[in-house]
């Protein structure tokens, strides 16, 4: 058996139903073997509880099952026995370790199998992803009920490679924690950093096992931690020559050198192969309250491919830039929807190679629930570079009350609203050091372990451009020319029902249309 990077519908676990077993084990030409294992080469964090046996049988030699090497590998196991042909009783067989019998009434099979029984137990799981900028040493402690009371803790996933800050920084990544708990109960969460509570800047839920054996658990996670609503920006002036905080749809992101009024550096896209295509960065969801206005402030200098200043006119021939907010919700299936926040009526031409960006925006229902708030830019045509600099997004309706404390959220995937704390961090999500000047590959990773599709209630009407912030499929031949853009401008907000153009791009760069069979190595986490 086993373990997956991602359930939900796209991977259901197995079902083993009517099966014999013979000459496994010690005595048989094959010692040391069992007849049901986990592989414990392959963690990716997440085994499916719908993984179920029934009507097993096995001869007198056969060992029926060793979690010893998945167990010290790390992972989670969860089988639903349903017969007891694993174990003493009708239950769950799981993991010997304090992950998985905490909270359960489980009995030991044995310590040569590392297997526990949990009788008449259902085991669901939820995964939260959050920040790939988190550090590897980011603990989610889940308890049951309050004060001194058992605990344990778990880490999160996520394949960060050193040597390839285009994959780090893609928008489309996430850390994340898989939790398997005991079904119906009531449980407590706080993401923890080095024993100080923190928050990392966002967690979209998931059930990965959809249509599980019983009803859903209550995950109340913590929202404490430092945190700053007055400015919702991380590094915006690029000052200290470094891309902490910011991401990138696709196409990558870099440091250059000379930004806005005389300053030292700025942020840069790389390689924009699409409009849709840009520098972004997530928003402290925690600061996502309804009805709280925002401004949105940045320099914007464009540059042509042959190195020339691009000036955009907000026509069909040359659009300017715009940025948007995607609320999204979920993370293994997840419902994004957009709404644009900055534009720029025309370039002027009065005022060098930058102008300004302006745009407001007031927090609406659909964003103060969401799972993740993203902003990016997009909309210039494809081989624009999109230099950035003094970027701020700043409150400006003060709330009537940020207390510092805040009291657990219910895990709910359809609503979050929170309130976050007033007082300066001291802690950032983002990496202390990340490569600062770095020309980017051009391509993008077209394999993604995460199903992803557009919002089926958000569609664009007939005469919108090209954009799309997911396309659905790779083109055989594309000329986009940087002096000539084919599409028409944007719309200054997205319309809810609305039908894509036939010329709509079919490039996919985010997941393909069936899941590779791909090794540990190259297997990755997202989310969604």
């Amino acid at each position: 058996l086993h373990s997956f990077a991602i359930g939900g519908n796209a991977v259901t676990g197995a079902i083993l139903q009517d099966l014999s077993f013979a000459h496994f084990g010690e005595g048989t030409r094959c010692p040391g073997s069992s007849a049901l294992g986990v592989d414990p080469n392959e963690n990716f964090e997440f085994f499916d509880p719908r993984t179920s046996v029934e009507g097993l049988s096995f001869d007198a030699y056969t060992s029926k099952l060793n979690l010893c090497p998945a167990v010290n590998s790390g992972i989670n196991v969860a089988i639903n026995d349903k017969d007891a042909s694993l174990g003493s009783f009708p239950g769950f067989i799981v993991s010997a370790n304090a992950e998985m019998t905490t909270f359960s009434p489980c009995t030991a099979e044995s310590v040569a199998s590392c297997a526990s029984a949990c009788r008449n137990t259902c085991f669901r799981t939820l995964s939260l992803s959050v920040s790939s900028f988190t550090p590897e040493n980011l603990q989610l402690v889940v308890k049951e009920g309050t004060g001194d009371v058992p605990s344990i803790s778990l880490s999160g996933y996520f394949n960060y490679r050193p040597w390839d800050p285009y994959w780090n920084t893609r928008s489309y990544w996430t850390r994340r924690f898989f939790v398997t708990l005991p079904a119906s109960g009531s449980y407590q969460a706080q993401f923890v950093l080095e024993n100080q509570a923190v928050w990392p800047v966002f967690v979209e839920r998931s059930w990965e096992d959809v249509d599980g054996c019983g009803p859903a658990f209550s995950l109340e996670i913590d929202e404490n931690g430092p945190g700053n609503c007055n400015q919702l920006i991380v590094n915006g002036d690029a000052e200290g020559n470094s891309i902490d905080g910011w991401w990138h749809t696709a196409g990558g992101i870099s440091v250059v050198e000379g930004g806005a009024d005389g300053s030292s550096f700025s942020l840069s896209s790389q390689s924009r192969d699409y409009s849709s295509w840009g520098i972004a960065q997530f928003l402290d969801t925690r600061c996502m309250d309804e009805g709280h206005n925002y401004m949105l402030q940045a320099s914007v200098k464009l540059i042509n491919q042959d190195g020339s200043i691009y000036t955009c006119t907000n026509n069909a021939v040359a659009p300017c830039p715009e940025a948007w907010l995607r609320s999204r919700v979920g993370t293994t299936n997840p419902v994004d929807s957009y709404h644009t926040i900055g534009t720029m009526s025309s370039w002027a031409t009065d005022t060098g190679d930058w102008n300004s960006m302006t745009g407001t925006f007031t927090v609406t229902r659909e964003q103060a629930s969401a799972g993740s708030v993203l902003l990016a830019w997009h909309r210039t045509p494809a081989h624009v570079k999109v230099i950035l600099d003094n970027i701020t997004l700043s409150l400006m309706q003060s709330p009537s009350s940020m207390p510092t404390n805040k009291s657990p959220t219910p895990v709910n995937p359809t609503s979050l609203a929170t309130t976050p704390p007033s007082n300066t961090p001291t802690f950032s999500p983002y990496p202390t050091s990340l490569p600062t000047k770095t020309t980017l590959p051009s391509n993008t990773p077209t394999f993604s372990p995460y199903p992803t599709s557009s919002p089926t209630e958000t569609t664009l009407p007939s005469n919108t451009p090209t954009f799309a912030p997911y396309p659905t499929s790779l083109p055989t031949e594309t000329t986009l020319p940087s002096d000539t853009p084919t599409f028409s401008p944007y719309p200054t907000s997205l319309p809810t029902e609305t039908t894509l153009p036939s010329n709509t791009p079919t490039f996919n760069p985010y997941i393909p249309s069936i899941l590779p069979s791909i090794s540990k190595e190259d297997m990755f986490i997202k989310k969604y």
